[in-house]
C-alpha cells in the first residue's frame, strides 16, 4: 500500500517486539495500544500513527495513517467471547446479557479504559456474527496474497 520496502522481523509475542523496538534492535513495530499505552506515555515509546479511520482518545495528537497520506488504511483489534458451536438459544442470550451487564459496570469500564482498551457497544450475537464474517472476508485474501504462514 505505501510502496516501502519493509521486514518483518517475527518476535514471539509483543513484550519482545516492543523491547526490541526500545532497545532500537528494530526501528518500528505494529502494536495495539494496550500493550504500549504505558511505554508511550513514560515516554520510552513514540506513538507515531493510528491504524484506525479516527484517533485514538488516548493519544489525540497522534494522527491516523490514513490523515498521514497512507489513504484507506485501516487495522483496528476487537476481542469478543465465543461459545461451542449450537450453543441453546436460551444459554447464548444469557451469556450475552450477563456480559452486558458486566460491560456497564463503571468500574470494569474503568479498568479496562485505564489499560488501553476503547470499549466498542454492546453487539447482539448475530450483528458479532456478521461482524467476523466481514474481517474473513477482508482478511483472509490479504494473508493469502501475503504469503504469510504461521510457521
Amino acid at each position: 500500500m505505501a510502496g516501502i520496502d519493509v521486514v518483518h522481523v517475527p518476535y514471539k509475542g509483543a513484550p519482545q517486539g516492543i523491547t526490541a523496538v526500545m532497545s532500537k534492535e528494530v526501528t518500528m513495530g505494529f502494536f495495539n495500544t494496550p500493550t504500549v499505552i504505558s511505554q508511550v506515555r513514560d515516554g520510552r515509546l513514540k506513538a507515531l500513527a493510528a491504524t484506525s479511520k479516527i484517533r485514538t482518545p488516548f493519544f489525540p495528537a497522534v494522527p491516523t495513517l490514513d490523515e498521514s497520506g497512507l489513504k484507506g488504511y485501516e487495522v483496528t483489534v476487537w476481542f469478543g467471547y465465543a461459545g461451542p458451536a449450537g450453543l441453546p438459544a436460551p444459554v447464548l442470550e444469557r451469556l450475552y446479557g450477563e456480559m452486558a451487564n458486566i460491560m456497564k459496570d463503571p468500574a470494569v469500564r474503568e479498568k479496562l479504559s485505564n489499560l488501553g482498551f476503547e470499549l466498542m457497544p454492546q453487539i447482539p450475537p448475530a450483528e458479532f456474527g456478521k461482524l467476523i464474517q466481514r474481517d474473513l472476508a477482508k482478511w483472509v485474501p490479504i494473508v493469502k496474497a501475503s504469503g504469510a504462514t504461521v510457521d
